[in-house]
């Protein structure tokens, strides 16, 4: 089996969902640029994939500005709220689900922030396809059907089924309420979402539930325009995102591989996944030490990626089942955009603001109850969204996927797998993967080797397995590259 590729002159789209790839591709074709398309897939995404994404998760963009030759990182990532009592939390822990599991929503203020800074078309224009899709409805995937039918209980009480499904016809899934969000955001911006109704009737859904959010958790919400981190790896420049995300992590498990030359073992041997699984083990030991949210916790990315008396001691990260959805676009101007949102969980925290349509984040699971990443008001927790980008002087390519925790271990497969052992991009993201599953726990797909007699526990998954599903873009001198995984529901589109 095999990813879905084409081969495209001009622009191209890459998204997890057929329908947000027509809408980025409708906004090329008319004269928009990457930016303007990134918003008409975002929004439609957030539509079409409500158990991965929506207007109450995060949102994460590295894009190339072409006209600048500069690349830069939105993160608009969600902050805890100002004055809930921390006792209980610091005592028995944060909850997985519910509203104490949630954090302040920052998908909608960075999509909006995207528009401002880099889009050349109304934002009328741009979100038309998602109120379309939410109001006339769309076909429902075989895993948004899974999903719906695994929280069944759970959404049922929340009032999702009753306001959400056509139950006439079954398959169609109508969300009326979310295109009154959208309509609403349309007309006047994030300000509709932070500073309006939007915005108390979230206050209001989480003060019943016992969480005492006030007005200025949303109303001083800001995102944040970054530079990203990098290194050189295999000849190339590695892009990833600064805390408080995890594309740090990333980076070190390629700088521990930088010294071990791959290369010296077949992509599918045990030598090569035993080097790369003990580099993640000392990458996230180390990112438990030092992560935080860099505005609570000071950062030093050149101690952070300092290899030179790095230990081997481990101690197990917190495993993450978390889920999103990431896109990569690229148009005729070389503008290139590599892009992800997420809920975190399958349909986030459960919290459904019933009246506008959408789930809330369950992001705030994430924090620890001590270390850099401690919970504390205000404070973003270490957040796993990140998306990469490989290049020389500019970026030739934009790759990311789902994946929760597991995401540094994906980038760090893809990377090795096109700059140490020669393949393309789509034969990249086909590799069977091998993923770190916590202290000795290791989860091996179909076609690569077992590591039982290693002392591992071992879970297989059969080809193509629930181990992310990745997208990604490519620009050669003559013509673009778009994939879409085999093991998602996505496809590519361009010409």
């Amino acid at each position: 089996m095999l990813s879905k590729t084409i081969y495209t002159r001009d622009f191209a789209v890459a998204t997890e969902h057929y329908l947000a790839s027509l809408a980025a591709y409708d906004v090329l074709k008319k004269g928009g640029n990457a930016f303007d398309a990134t918003i008409a897939a975002s929004f439609s995404l957030t539509v079409l994939q409500p158990h991965l994404n929506g207007l109450g998760g995060d949102f994460f963009a590295m894009v190339y500005n072409s006209g600048e030759d500069k690349i830069y990182c939105l993160n608009s990532s969600g902050w805890y709220y100002k004055n809930v009592n921390l006792d209980n939390l610091e005592k028995n822990g944060i909850p997985l689900y519910g509203p104490f599991s949630s954090v302040v929503p920052g998908y909608v203020k960075g999509i909006c922030s995207l528009h401002k800074k880099f889009a050349t078309l109304d934002l009328k224009d741009l979100m038309k396809y998602a109120i379309n899709y939410a109001e006339k409805g769309f076909p429902i995937t075989d895993k948004l059907s899974r999903s719906i039918k695994n929280e069944f209980g759970t959404l049922l009480n929340e009032g999702f089924i009753e306001n959400v499904l056509d139950v006439s016809g079954g398959y169609i899934l109508k969300q009326k309420n979310l295109a009154k969000a959208l309509k609403e955001v349309e007309e006047s911006g994030s300000d509709a979402f932070y500073k309006g109704k939007i915005a108390k009737k979230i206050i209001e859904e989480l003060r019943a539930k016992g969480l005492e959010a006030i007005e200025e958790d949303f109303s001083q919400f800001k995102e944040e325009w970054i530079e990203p981190i990098n290194i050189e790896y295999g000849g190339k420049r590695i892009f990833e995102f600064p805390p408080n995300s995890m594309g740090a992590t990333t980076l070190l498990i390629l700088k521990l591989l930088s010294i071990q030359d791959l290369r010296k073992y077949s992509p599918n041997s045990e030598e090569r996944i035993l080097k790369m699984i003990n580099a993640a083990k000392i990458a996230y030991k180390r990112t438990d030490e030092m992560i935080g949210d860099p505005r609570f916790v000071k950062f030093d990315i050149e101690k952070y990626l300092d290899i030179s008396n790095i230990g081997t001691s481990f101690q197990l990260f917190k495993k993450s089942e978390g889920d999103t959805t990431y896109f990569a676009i690229v148009d005729k101007y070389g503008n290139l955009v590599s892009a992800i949102q997420s809920l975190f969980h399958y349909f986030g925290s459960k919290v459904y603001i019933k009246d506008y349509g959408f789930f809330l984040n369950n992001r705030a699971s994430a924090f620890s109850t001590k270390g850099p990443n401690k919970l504390e008001p205000r404070k973003r927790p270490l957040h796993t969204l990140s998306t990469l980008m490989i290049g020389e002087e500019i970026p030739i390519m934009a790759i990311g996927t789902s994946g929760g925790n597991f995401r540094p271990q994906q980038h760090s497969i893809f990377v090795t797998n096109i700059l140490d052992y020669g393949m393309k991009i789509n034969e990249a993201i086909d590799f069977p993967r091998f993923l770190l599953n916590g202290d000795n726990s290791v989860i091996i797909e179909e076609g690569l080797p077992s590591l039982n007699k290693h002392g591992f526990l071992v879970n297989f998954e059969k080809y193509p397995g629930r181990t992310g599903v990745a997208q990604a873009i490519e620009i050669k001198k003559e013509y673009k590259v778009a994939v879409c995984d085999v093991r998602g529901d996505g496809f590519p589109m361009g010409e």
